[in-house]
């Protein structure tokens, strides 16, 4: 699994820098985009150096801009508009399978599960089937007592139910 805690392509700060707003800056047409490409064609290079023994592509997991329903990173909630994230999110699974032929990589959904507590605020950030694989969560414990014990299990069940009509893979993406 590739964890992409991306810090700031205006290089201002990292991951958790989250002001001024960037993201749009990234977008085609956005004044970083160029600059943005260039860590994507990193990216591409590397998957496709991913080649076992028979040169068939090795498959692995891209948890890209994980946890948005927070406001703790750059691309999260309240840093960028809901729009601008999918955009984004779509921008960057095209270009790299489209443009740079890129084609063993699973693409990970998992907000904070902490953030939501219905299905329907499981799936506001969603960028659309076509650009995830993976339905996931990442959660993280306070006391570990049994109402958080449960708040993660039916979390957890929202996904394995999308996931299970979608056709999709769903997965417990981080805890701690």
């Amino acid at each position: 699994t590739m964890c992409w805690h991306q810090n700031r392509i205006d290089g201002l700060g990292d991951s958790w820098k989250n002001s001024p707003a960037i993201l749009n800056t990234m977008l085609p047409g956005g004044v970083n985009n160029s600059k943005y490409n260039a860590k994507l064609d990193i990216i591409a290079n590397f998957a496709n150096t991913l080649r076992n023994a028979k040169g068939e592509a090795i498959p692995f997991i891209f948890r890209l801009y994980h946890e948005q329903d927070g406001n703790w990173f750059w691309w999260g909630k309240g840093n960028c508009t809901t729009a601008d994230f999918t955009t984004l999110w779509k921008y960057t699974v095209e270009y790299l399978r489209d443009s740079k032929n890129v084609h063993n990589i699973l693409y990970a959904y998992s907000p904070d599960g902490n953030q939501f507590s219905t299905k329907a605020d499981y799936l506001a950030i969603y960028p659309g089937d076509s650009y995830v694989d993976i339905l996931g969560l990442d959660f993280y414990f306070g006391t570990g007592d049994q109402n958080e014990i449960n708040k993660l299990r039916d979390r957890l069940t929202y996904i394995v139910e999308y996931a299970t009509e979608k056709n999709k893979i769903s997965a417990l993406t981080e805890a701690g």
